[in-house]
């Protein structure tokens, strides 16, 4: 439940980047949580990253059929 939660925060903030700290914060749980699911969510091609010191995840999939699920 908790990725989902992760995607659709990152999908409504689609313009923008998140921490994992941002994450942690917005849904109230645990930062090793909250960077757990984005590291998921990212070897799921469902968000690309940029930077190095914080790592940032943004909505970015890697196909327009994840892009067509994820805004199902």
């Amino acid at each position: 439940m908790e990725s989902l939660e992760v995607l659709l925060l990152c999908f409504a903030g689609s313009s923008g980047e998140h921490s994992p700290a941002e994450v942690s914060r917005a849904l109230y749980t645990s930062l090793e949580s909250a960077t757990t699911r984005l590291d998921e969510l990212h070897r799921d091609k469902l968000l690309a990253t940029s930077g190095t010191n914080p790592v940032k995840y943004r909505f970015n999939p890697a196909t327009p059929e994840a892009a067509v699920v994820a805004d199902g």
